[in-house]
């Protein structure tokens, strides 16, 4: 594997952005089987209008893959097929967008480098939102905290022991 590749994995499928060692131009995103690591498709993701180099990409809500490339886009496609759908924000003028993320609220965010921000659009159409946190210093990625495991341990514990409360009744 190349240095630079982005790895996402999710239910036992790895997808991963290809480059081409020599060039290092991005030709789209294959994807393998987690557990035995075969290739299930190639390529996953292979194109749209003018695809550039990737950047960043995620799954969204609706189950569809969204990608940012050096183009300050993103674009969405289609999340079991890997055909392109559409561009969810075009040319986002004087940004630079790499780490991408949908909050729980629904609403895609954008590490946006060139604004030291992160942007927010509307998770359903790409509409701009806002753009938060200024003075980052250049991000290239962004995460939500997760609660840690012994959290929702504690929790489905909790509520296991009031079902079978419940149960006894």
């Amino acid at each position: 594997m190349n240095k630079g590749n982005l790895f996402y994995i999710n239910l036992g499928e790895i997808l991963m952005s290809l480059t081409i060692a020599h060039r290092g131009t991005p030709t789209g995103i294959l994807k393998y089987n987690g557990i035995t690591g075969e290739l299930i498709s190639v390529p996953f993701i292979n194109g749209g209008p003018g695809l550039g180099i990737i950047r960043d990409f995620t799954f969204g809500p609706n189950g569809n893959l969204f990608l940012t490339d050096d183009s300050n886009r993103i674009l969405e496609y289609n999340g079991n097929t890997g055909m392109y759908i559409h561009n969810f924000v075009e040319n986002f003028s004087g940004s630079r967008f790499f780490g991408l993320t949908f909050g729980s609220d629904g609403n895609l965010y954008a590490a946006d480098y060139a604004k030291n921000q992160i942007t927010i659009f509307d998770g359903n159409n790409g509409k701009y939102l806002s753009g938060c946190s200024s003075n980052l210093n250049n991000p290239v990625s962004l995460a939500f905290e997760v609660p840690e495991p012994s959290t929702l341990t504690m929790l489905g514990l909790g509520i296991l022991g009031l079902y079978l409360t419940k149960r006894k009744k």
